[in-house]
């Protein structure tokens, strides 16, 4: 969804005076790829206000991901083109957005495949799909559209397309499977789903949807059995992915370095930020007479002094007079603006003269 967010980043809605022409032409690249978006899955385009598919659900089988697949190929090779021949840098670069986030939802279906065994929240894609109709904010007409696409998660038979997915690839034991954690999730969220569904029509009172929503929910409910039976027992034991993979979902949100980089980013962050809680605790240990000044002790010690009610606002005011002596240019309005000062006390004053708890 954040790739589409990104698409849709592109499409600029002016309602205040005439846009551009190159906006004009950039809006129109931009909504021909949601337009795409929305016909393969049609429950993101009706996130993002494309009513057109409102009442249409999307196709979970593999010969479906495989067309999909194809189109967007199709449509990187229009944008290139298109951004070839285009002469307004502001519309070239809007092209190139859209062209590397085609691309990379090409290149994370692409190793999904290759490593990744197909698994499916089912309930909450259901629910998803109907919450997104059944916003307060949506016209009658727009939310009447929810009993038809719930008629369409029964009549494609949405549940077993999922279970047919998954289970098509189970025989490939090489591919890695979902982590237990989130199958068990999955299996327990599913009666909540449902129930979730149910209140959401009765809350609008629709009418026409009881018969589909009966059938559905008996489908939904054999599924939660078929997760516990049949992915339940093959689930991970690990969170850890693969590197490829970790690598892959680093770049879906926009982190390029490598993973092994990131790690050790992490770690010198980390012990950075150890080492300026240790000399924050000394300081205080020394001040309450601690003999111990390590700061897992000092923090274990002082959450035994908890602030609570109307002491709160003293005790903030008098550790922000203390920081003010403590650092001669901090103001109060420092204090509780967190303004930026050197060394470890940059840290210290993004808590806001909070205690520590």
């Amino acid at each position: 969804m954040k790739r589409i967010l990104a698409l849709a980043a592109c499409a600029s809605f002016s309602v205040v005076a005439a846009e551009p022409a190159w906006v004009t032409t950039s809006n129109q690249y931009a909504m021909e790829v949601l337009q795409k978006i929305a016909e393969n899955s049609p429950e993101n385009g009706s996130e993002l206000g494309i009513e057109t598919y409102d009442g249409k659900v999307a196709n979970l089988t593999l010969a479906a991901e495989t067309q999909t697949l194809n189109e967007i190929r199709a449509e990187v090779t229009h944008l290139q083109t298109a951004e070839t021949k285009q002469s307004d840098p502001r519309v070239k670069q809007d092209l190139q957005i859209m062209i590397a986030t085609l691309q990379r939802q090409l290149e994370s279906a692409a190793l999904s495949e290759q490593y990744e065994l197909p698994f499916f929240n089912v309930a909450e894609k259901v629910f998803g799909g109907i919450q997104v109709l059944l916003d307060d904010r949506n016209t009658p007409k727009r939310m009447q559209k929810a009993v038809e696409r719930l008629n369409a998660y029964v009549d494609t038979k949405m549940v077993a397309q999922a279970k047919q997915r998954t289970t098509q690839a189970l025989a490939n034991k090489q591919l890695t499977t979902p982590y237990y954690k989130e199958v068990e999730q999955a299996i327990a969220n599913t009666p909540q789903f449902i129930q979730g569904i149910e209140q959401l029509f009765t809350a609008h009172k629709l009418q026409g949807w009881q018969p589909a929503f009966a059938e559905l929910s008996k489908q939904l409910n054999d599924y939660q059995q078929w997760l516990k039976t049949t992915i339940l027992p093959v689930a991970r034991q690990s969170n850890v992915l693969p590197e490829i993979l970790y690598s892959n979902a680093l770049k879906n949100v926009g982190v390029d370095i490598a993973p092994e980089e990131l790690i050790q980013r992490a770690l010198f962050e980390y012990a950075e930020i150890r080492d300026e809680m240790q000399t924050v605790a000394t300081d205080i240990a020394k001040a309450k007479g601690y003999k111990n000044t390590d700061y897992r002790f000092v923090i274990r010690e002082l959450k035994k002094q908890q602030v609570t009610g109307d002491e709160v606002l003293p005790f903030s005011s008098s550790g922000c007079k203390i920081l003010k002596k403590s650092s001669g240019n901090m103001t109060l309005s420092h204090c509780h603006n967190a303004q930026p000062i050197s060394g470890w006390r940059q840290r210290q004053n993004r808590l806001r003269c909070q205690p520590l708890t």
